[in-house]
Parts: C-alpha cells; sequence; structure tokens
C-alpha cells in the first residue's frame, strides 16, 4: 500500500482582480495583499489519505481522499513586501510531506499611473466648461 499524491493545478485570486488566475513556478503578484489560493489535489495513491497543502508558512484544513479522488484546499496567505520570493508548496498526506511544487513569486508595490487620474478631471473639466460657455446661447435659443 502507497500513499501518493499530486498538484492538478493552482489558482489564485486578490481584490480588484477580474478572475483566478493559475499559479505558475514563476509568479508576479501585487505587494502585501491578501491572497486566496486554490490547489486542487489528487491522490494517486492505493490507499485512502487525509491530504492537506502547505503554502507560505501556512497549512490548509484536511481532507480524505480516497485513490484517484480530486479536492480542491483553500489557503489565504498575505503577499510579502517587493521583491522576489522562492516558496514552495507542500502536499502533505497523513501528515507526511509526499510532494514539493517550487513557486517563485515576484511581489511589487501597486504602480499609479497618474494619467488615468488626471485624464478623466481634465476632461470632466473641458465638458463642464463646455456646458457653462453653450448654456447661454442654449437659452436664447429657446426664447
Amino acid at each position: 500500500m502507497t500513499v501518493n499524491g499530486e498538484l492538478v493545478i493552482g489558482y489564485v485570486w486578490w481584490e480588484g482582480q477580474a478572475g483566478w488566475i493559475p499559479i505558475l513556478s514563476s509568479n508576479s503578484w501585487p505587494a502585501d495583499t491578501n491572497l486566496t489560493t486554490a490547489w486542487r489535489v489528487r491522490n494517486t495513491g492505493d490507499e485512502a489519505a487525509t491530504f492537506k497543502v502547505s503554502f507560505m508558512e501556512l497549512e490548509s484544513d484536511g481532507i480524505l481522499l480516497n485513490p484517484e479522488e480530486e479536492a480542491d484546499l483553500y489557503l489565504y496567505p498575505v503577499t510579502p513586501s517587493p521583491g522576489t520570493y522562492s516558496c514552495t508548496l507542500q502536499i502533505i498526506a497523513d501528515s507526511q510531506v509526499i510532494a514539493e511544487y517550487p513557486i517563485g513569486v515576484t511581489t511589487a508595490a501597486a504602480v499609479v499611473d497618474w494619467t488615468t487620474v488626471i485624464a478623466p478631471l481634465l476632461v470632466l473639466g473641458l465638458m463642464a466648461g463646455m456646458v457653462t460657455m453653450m448654456a447661454p446661447m442654449m437659452k436664447e435659443g429657446f426664447s
């Protein structure tokens, strides 16, 4: 009898992100951000075992998987300050690490593009100015 398992796929999501993003061997995530990670694992052994995952110093709850069953396990890490980090995802079955996957994470501070803030304000200002200029002409046209 053997206990064995594998990672099927991992996904990450954070607030403001449109949807789930696959976790790859190399990733770019925002710094100092609350993440939700989902890890699908499969029992590839020939006996039932309780599976967990460990990532970024967190460990998921366990779930009993029979041979060839899959389950999603969730963790909620906070990304570290800006930098490049070498992390490891561990798959744990019956309290033993049975598989490890290296995962590189580069975190960066959110970049603010001032043109995305200023340009709409300029447009609104120009539109307000046009309405102010046209109001007297419009009033004369309706008189």
